[in-house]
């Protein structure tokens, strides 16, 4: 199956990648920013998923999306989150229905529940 996972040059983006190859996928990753230079072994797409995707190519015959792309942590302006976590999801989200992507795999961070506490027995019910 070939697989997108974004955020794949992140800690958990590309142990998820490396971890769909090792099953036999096909897999190309996305990001931002491209940290490898010329050690990758996987295919890897710069992007960024907040302002519109131009290259839906990109998505042709991808049947699922790993998305692990997020701006993470308690730093940062409330548009800095906006624009990483919601935008980015959105147009990921419209560009997949409309090139047939069959499954769509959202992850988040434990940043979405942050209250300055350390969580204990957190739970999907949070704030």
């Amino acid at each position: 199956m070939k697989i997108l996972v974004t955020g794949g040059q992140g800690f958990v983006g590309s142990a998820i990648a490396k971890k769909l190859i090792e099953l036999g996928h096909e897999v190309e990753t996305l990001s931002r920013d491209f940290h490898c230079k010329n050690k990758c072994d996987i295919k890897h797409h710069q992007i960024d998923l907040s302002k519109n995707i131009q290259d839906q190519d990109i998505f042709n015959g991808v049947k699922c999306v790993f998305h692990v792309a997020a701006k993470a942590g308690i730093d940062g302006s409330f548009k800095e989150y906006y624009t990483a976590n919601f935008l980015a999801t959105q147009n990921l989200l419209k560009v997949s229905k409309e090139k047939g992507v069959q499954y769509f795999i959202y992850t988040s961070s434990p940043s979405v529940v942050f209250s300055g506490k350390p969580i204990i027995n957190g739970k999907e019910d949070m704030p």
